[in-house]
């Protein structure tokens, strides 16, 4: 079976044409996420933005690896992580029945743990700082605190590591799609970084506000945007920075997205990466040794 590559994936010259799989920069994100712009892929049907069945194209953002583990996104990781290292820390000390590891819980599993005090075994005493760690990393996220990439890294050992960045390349998160780094010129590039699309963050714009994007005879974006506000008030969003088109999802990667989008169940499937890719992926984003 044919392997998947970075030159796969992407068409870097596409028709002015709409179509799904388009990858645009500057893209609204209506206060989802951080930054009022990011970048997306659209994934309204064909044959409504071929057809103008529809006056608004629908699309994901999409975030760099390193941004999604140092974000407010991979904190229910972190959680998980840190349960994990609760119980085998001390088995009498009480789980926590809050999933979602809300403030109170944090404090509480915070005086837990330095009730043991430090008259522990050396193993354990390893356990206690390092998930004394996770709960320093999860309150700076809840908080809205920068949290490094070492940080996060150093929280889990390197084995878990390694299996945390394979399981993004693989698509073993149903909520998000994995997309290689393009190897463009960072001036061009579409996916400049390893990347992943946000199934759960659907944005919609009006298709016209795209359409002035693409029509090179509008030289004066701001007027334009002034223009489209007297018909959607949304078109202020783009405002910052005018959208572009950089490149176009190859098609059965797009079919992939697209299916594993609207159905975690039913897959059609596409090339996979070899192991050593993956491996090699996963090694960038994690920075392992792999």
């Amino acid at each position: 079976m044919m392997r998947a590559t970075r030159r796969s994936y992407y068409d870097h010259l596409p028709e002015s044409q709409h179509q799904p799989g388009d990858i645009w920069s500057g893209l609204p994100t209506q206060g989802l996420l951080p930054g009022t712009v990011a970048t997306g892929i659209v994934i309204s049907p064909a044959c409504d933005l071929q057809n103008r069945k529809a006056e608004t194209v629908t699309y994901l953002p999409i975030i760099s690896a390193t941004t999604f583990l140092t974000g407010r996104l991979f904190r229910r990781d972190l959680a998980i992580e840190a349960k994990s290292k609760l119980k085998t820390l001390e088995d009498r000390l009480p789980q926590p029945r809050d999933t979602t590891w809300s403030d109170d819980t944090l404090r509480q599993v915070r005086r837990d743990v330095e009730a043991l005090g430090t008259d522990l075994p050396k193993a354990k005493r390893r356990t206690a700082t390092s998930l004394m760690h996770l709960l320093f990393i999860i309150e700076a996220i809840d908080t809205g605190s920068t949290v490094e990439f070492e940080d996060i890294k150093s929280a889990f050992t390197p084995r878990a590591w390694e299996g945390v960045c394979e399981r993004l390349v693989a698509n073993g998160r149903a909520e998000m799609h994995f997309l290689p780094r393009d190897g463009m010129d960072p001036e061009w590039s579409a996916v400049p970084q390893h990347s992943v699309v946000l199934f759960r963050y659907p944005i919609t714009l009006p298709i016209e506000c795209l359409d002035c994007a693409l029509d090179m005879s509008v030289r004066d974006w701001e007027q334009c945007v002034g223009s489209l506000r007297k018909k959607y008030t949304c078109a202020g969003l783009l405002s910052d920075q005018r959208p572009m088109k950089r490149a176009r999802l190859q098609g059965p990667y797009t079919s992939d997205l697209l299916t594993r989008y609207v159905s975690l169940y039913v897959r059609l499937g596409s090339p996979d990466f070899s192991q050593g890719i993956r491996r090699r992926y996963a090694g960038e984003i994690g920075e392992c040794e792999l």
